[in-house]
C-alpha cells in the first residue's frame, strides 16, 4: 500500500521537474543577440589596409592619427562598404595626406569618410607640397565625405589628375572650400556626384577650381559661401581667373541650340 501511495507522488515530482526544464531548454535554443563588432583602431596605412581586408560590410574603422601615403595603393573594397572615422583624440588635422611621388596611381573606393564634426580636420590632401614630377591620377569612386570642419579645404587636389565619380559630399564646412578644391596644377573630371549642404567661409561652397575641371551629371544644391553673415562669391562653384571649367550634361546640345536660335533671330 505504501508503494501505491508513493507512485502518484513520484509522478507529480517528475512532471514538475519536466515543466521546470522546458523554459530552460527554450532559452538554450534561442539565438543569441548579435553584438555590434568593436571598431578596429589603426595608426598606419598598412594597419588600415589589413583592417579593411578583415572587416565585414558596414563595419567602422577608427583612425587614431592621420594616414600618410607616399606610394600607390587602393583603399576600400568594391564588395563591402566601410566607414572610416577619426578617434575622439585624433592626432593631426588631415585624415589622409598624400605626399608627392612619381607615377601616382591612388584609389579610394566604396568608403564613407565621416569627420564627425571634429574641428579643423581635412579629409584628403593631395600633393600640397607638390612638385612637377609627382604627376599622376587619384580616383575617388563611390565615396561619401561628410561632417568635416576644415581650416582649409575638405578635399584638396594639387599637381595631379583626379577622376571623381558617384561620390557624395554632404554637410561639410571649411574656411576655404567645403567640397573639393582643384588647385592650379591639377585637372579633374567629376561625374554623377552630389554636393549638398556644404558651407564655405571663403570661396567655394561645393567646388573651387583654380586649374581645369569638367563636370557631368552632377547635383550641386544647398551649398553656400558666407563670411561674417555676408555672402561671398562661389556659393556653389568658384572658378579662379586662370581656371578652365566646363559643365556638361546630356541636355547640353539643347541649350546650345536655344542659344544659337536666339543669336540668329535677335
Amino acid at each position: 500500500m505504501k508503494l501505491l501511495k508513493f507512485v502518484p507522488s513520484l509522478f507529480l515530482a517528475l512532471m514538475f521537474s519536466l515543466l521546470l526544464s522546458i523554459p530552460a531548454l527554450a532559452l538554450e535554443n534561442e539565438p543569441l543577440e548579435e553584438q555590434e563588432p568593436t571598431p578596429a583602431t589603426v595608426r598606419t596605412l598598412d594597419e588600415l589596409l589589413t583592417a579593411i581586408e578583415s572587416a565585414e560590410n558596414g563595419n567602422t574603422i577608427i583612425l587614431q592619427n592621420g594616414i600618410a601615403i607616399d606610394g600607390n595603393c587602393t583603399i576600400g573594397k568594391e564588395e563591402k562598404r566601410i566607414t572610416i572615422i577619426p578617434a575622439d583624440d585624433f592626432d593631426g588635422n588631415i585624415m589622409f595626406q598624400i605626399w608627392p611621388h612619381e607615377k601616382q596611381n591612388i584609389v579610394l573606393q566604396n568608403v564613407v569618410l565621416d569627420g564627425r564634426n571634429n574641428s579643423a580636420l581635412t579629409a584628403i590632401e593631395v600633393n600640397f607640397y607638390g612638385v612637377p614630377s609627382s604627376k599622376g591620377t587619384i580616383y575617388l569612386t563611390d565615396i561619401q565625405v561628410k561632417n568635416f570642419i576644415s581650416s582649409h579645404a575638405t578635399i584638396y587636389i594639387n599637381n595631379i589628375s583626379t577622376i571623381i565619380s558617384d561620390c557624395q559630399f554632404l554637410d561639410n564646412t571649411a574656411q576655404r572650400t567645403a567640397g573639393v578644391e582643384i588647385a592650379t596644377n591639377a585637372t579633374g573630371q567629376i561625374s554623377d556626384c552630389i554636393f549638398s549642404g556644404n558651407s564655405s567661409l571663403g570661396n567655394g561652397g561645393a567646388l573651387r577650381c583654380q586649374g581645369q575641371v569638367q563636370i557631368e551629371s552632377t547635383t550641386i544644391t544647398q551649398n553656400q559661401a558666407v563670411n561674417s553673415d555676408t555672402a561671398v562669391m562661389g556659393g556653389g562653384i568658384y572658378i579662379g581667373q586662370q581656371a578652365n571649367s566646363k559643365q556638361c550634361t546630356t541636355r547640353d546640345w539643347i541649350v546650345y541650340l536655344i542659344f544659337y536660335i536666339f543669336a540668329v533671330l535677335f
